[in-house]
């Protein structure tokens, strides 16, 4: 099976995470290969839902088909693309691939899906992050007017399309951790680098990590979320009281 892991801003952290979490689920990695801030995964294990463990991976994609252009168009034929159960909706593609097999690849949609009797409608990325390299990519909002989300994924002349099934909560995400009893802005961590260092770690479900420089508990908190146990530590008496308010909070 191939998975595409859309990156963050930090592309080999990011890539960093995701190995790391592969190599503590004990998954498999056969094959992988890095386009822009996408990491293409080739392993023999089918993954569960994992994005909210992730801090550094926007959305998870699962390829359908993969090959040339022409032969994945054929193999693309054979395989249900839509799953929704409206019959209008708007859709989006993930581009890491040239812009000319993206084209072809937008066409066969728009024909596919008329042909389906399918009112559909491709919408163009609506944004763009600056990746810590500098260089800028687009991006496709999770937000308003976007029903699917597919990719085209290029590597070494061989292409690979599938469709996004899994989403970062970024609002939900920030929203907790606004909303929590004790914040300190200008010392704690934020929930998604604590995922990512939680990964790099390695530590599994159900083994212990200490936390020298707990503060008021952000990387407890995600631990414990991931049935990791935990241990934490701080000389300053009002950040533990700050991190045993904010457990509670989370219902820990």
């Amino acid at each position: 099976m191939h998975y595409l892991f859309i990156l963050g801003r930090n592309v080999k952290l990011s890539q960093a995470e995701v190995f790391s979490y592969f190599e503590k689920e004990k998954w498999k990695i056969i094959n992988s290969s890095l386009r822009k801030n996408s990491l293409l995964i080739e392993t023999d294990e089918k993954i569960g839902e994992v994005i909210e463990n992730l801090g550094g991976v926007i959305s998870i994609g699962e390829v359908l088909a993969f090959g040339s252009i022409n032969d994945l168009i054929k193999s693309l034929d054979k395989k249900e693309l839509y799953f929704g159960t409206k019959n209008k909706f708007n859709y989006s593609i993930w581009n890491f691939a040239d812009e000319d097999s993206k084209r072809i690849i937008s066409d066969y949609l728009k024909k596919r899906f008329r042909q389906e009797k399918l009112k559909s409608s491709e919408k163009n990325p609506r944004g763009f992050i600056k990746l810590q390299s500098d260089d800028f990519v687009e991006i496709v909002s999770s937000k308003g007017l976007i029903d699917e989300q597919f990719f085209l994924f290029e590597d070494k002349q061989e292409y690979f399309f599938g469709k996004i099934i899994q989403k970062c909560d970024y609002e939900k995400i920030e929203k907790q951790d606004m909303n929590k009893p004790v914040r300190r802005q200008e010392l704690a961590i934020s929930p998604r680098l604590a995922k990512i260092m939680i990964n790099l770690s390695g530590v599994r479900k159900d083994e212990k990590l200490l936390d020298p420089f707990c503060g008021i508990g952000v990387i407890l908190e995600e631990a414990l979320s991931q049935k990791i146990k935990v241990v934490g530590i701080d000389n300053d008496k009002d950040a533990v009281f700050g991190a045993e308010k904010n457990l509670k909070w989370f219902g820990f």
